[in-house]
């Protein structure tokens, strides 16, 4: 929804986080920003510091911020679409449902803008302390708008949310897919509020991931524990994964260690690939001969950009199976972060 030219939107569906802040004493007045074709004032405005939210792929997102006080009115001196909705509490800060109209040279006021949207969607329970406009200034930089009382009742917006663990650092080359991967309901740490990305994962474990990516993808409600009914942790995730084609047998042993190649096979099945990546030669990867147990779902998934394998022309094929590498394939192969280039 960001644009680079003066433009307003309104957006849905916000969550909060986890540390409110406390409101600060904002200075009104008139605001005006204009671009090559329009120009739009707030008739009483403050300029505030910073708004975070996540987009779609769970990335941070960090606007300028601008409040409005009550009644304050909105003049636009040429055309612009404004989109219009609200804010909402949910589990995870995102953009959802908005309604647009074209508007030239009018004052408008965010009373008809907030009707507009519920007229469109009238479930949803947003009132004028739940509106968000989002505004692309003329230098590109995108802000967002909030009415004085709705900076306070969602003053958790103005802080960045926090990073789900303790031992993932934005240093970490997995940070964006474990954070992605666990927002998205994926992957889960420790009751700690620890990762531990070094740690290997069982067979259990990695059907159980396999799974939970699988039915987001299909847009599917993701098991958690309060789902699990059988006599193993587990049995609910094999049961799904046998009945959805994951696998075609269980593990003799659910809880021993997985391998890379094992995990492979595994992951292989839960997506098709829409778009090849890589250009991958056979004798590539050198630990994955062909015809072995691994080949196809190995190459299948370097080809997709979802494995680049160890860096030194092995797959790691027998080496044991990392969390920071599960996170960061399931993100991989949910959109949530960028593919893997295999440089020839």
């Amino acid at each position: 929804m960001k644009k680079r030219i003066l433009s307003l939107a309104l957006a849905l569906a916000m969550c909060l986080s986890l540390v409110p802040v406390a409101s600060a004493a904002y200075k009104y007045s008139p605001q005006t920003f204009t671009g090559n074709d329009c120009t739009v004032t707030f008739s009483n405005a403050a300029v505030g510091e910073n708004l975070y939210f996540l987009d779609g792929n769970y990335n941070l997102e960090v606007f300028p911020l601008i409040v409005m006080k009550k009644g304050c009115t909105i003049t636009l001196s040429g055309e612009k679409t404004l989109y219009t909705g609200g804010l909402a509490d949910g589990e995870r800060r995102t953009l959802d449902e908005f309604v647009f109209a074209n508007y030239a040279d009018q004052t408008i006021t965010p009373e008809a803008l907030h009707q507009s949207l519920l007229d469109r969607y009238p479930y949803l329970d947003t009132t004028l302390d739940d509106i968000l406009i989002q505004l692309s200034a003329p230098n590109g930089e995108t802000m967002c708008v909030l009415f004085e009382s709705a900076a306070e009742k969602h003053s958790d917006l103005l802080a960045p949310p926090a990073d789900p663990f303790s031992d993932v650092t934005p240093d970490d080359w997995y940070y964006q897919a474990v954070n992605g991967a666990s927002r998205a309901g994926i992957i889960a740490g420790n009751a700690d509020g620890s990762f531990n990305p070094s740690g290997t994962l069982t067979w259990a474990q990695t059907i159980t991931f396999a799974v939970r990516l699988m039915q987001k993808n299909n847009f599917e409600p993701i098991y958690g524990a309060a789902d699990q009914t059988g006599k193993n942790w587990y049995d609910i995730y094999v049961d799904y994964a046998m009945e959805n084609g994951i696998i075609s047998t269980v593990a003799a042993n659910p809880n021993a260690k997985i391998t890379r190649g094992e995990a492979a096979v595994i992951f292989a099945k839960v997506f098709e690939m829409y778009e090849q990546v890589n250009d991958v030669p056979d004798g590539y990867f050198t630990d994955v001969p062909k015809g072995s147990a691994a080949y196809d779902a190995v190459y299948f998934l370097a080809e997709a950009g979802v494995c680049n394998g160890m860096g030194n022309g092995t797959f790691g094929v027998n080496a044991t199976f990392k969390r920071s590498e599960v996170a960061t394939i399931v993100a991989r192969i949910a959109g949530l972060v960028n593919p893997a280039v295999i440089a020839q």
